[in-house]
């Protein structure tokens, strides 16, 4: 058995993360989310999806990255940086 690096809990089904030349051990996905997934640089929310960099900065979508200054930025490629903002870029939950 291993300890989760974040929790403590020590479980017979933990895993192992190599990145960056280090090794973390984690007793489940939150925990390793917890630690080792980035910031978004406006709202704060853990980036687990694809986020978007700009200038080494780290954003959980395009809509914050365009509130921190960064303009050219979009969710998706085929939509201009114009149309994405005039219609808000509202993202909708899928059922």
């Amino acid at each position: 058995m291993a300890q989760c690096e974040v929790c403590g809990n020590d479980y017979d089904m933990s895993f192992e993360v190599h990145a960056q030349g280090a090794v973390h051990t984690f007793d489940c996905f939150e925990c390793a989310i917890q630690m080792m997934a980035p910031i978004c640089e406006h709202c704060g929310v853990r980036i687990v999806g694809h986020g978007v960099e700009a200038d080494r900065r780290w954003y959980c979508c395009a809509h914050c990255a365009r509130s921190e200054g960064e303009s050219t930025i979009v969710d998706r490629a085929d939509i201009p940086v114009q149309q994405g903002l005039r219609q808000g870029v509202a993202k909708t939950a899928r059922r």
